[in-house]
């Protein structure tokens, strides 16, 4: 694993103002796929927009491969970048799906 990613993954998210950022250690749950997953808040689509592409920059400007998915309301945006997913999610869309206790982690 990429510590250098998941810590720009981190850091750019941080820097973008995201709220409740968790970083999930999953390389035991998510069959050799990625080994951790990033979820955040956004305040707004345009937030979650703004973080997306902040993050799909610094990426791209660190060499990693990345590709992305956004739900038609950017109320849930998906970077993959191998190693590492990050989720950055609305308020509502983060409550309801709830992805840390469907990995099996409870929020503190």
């Amino acid at each position: 694993m990429h510590a250098d990613l998941l810590g720009l993954v981190v850091s750019v998210l941080e820097e973008g103002k995201a709220a409740d950022i968790a970083a999930l250690e999953t390389a035991g749950q998510s069959g050799g796929l990625f080994s951790h997953m990033v979820v955040a808040t956004a305040s707004s689509s345009r937030h979650a927009a703004a973080l997306t592409r902040r993050l799909t920059r610094a990426l791209k400007d660190a060499g990693f491969a990345r590709k992305v998915e956004e739900s038609s309301e950017r109320e849930w945006c998906l970077v993959d970048a191998g190693e590492v997913v990050a989720h950055v999610m609305q308020p509502e869309a983060r409550a309801r799906y709830n992805l840390e206790a469907l990995w099996g982690f409870e929020k503190d």
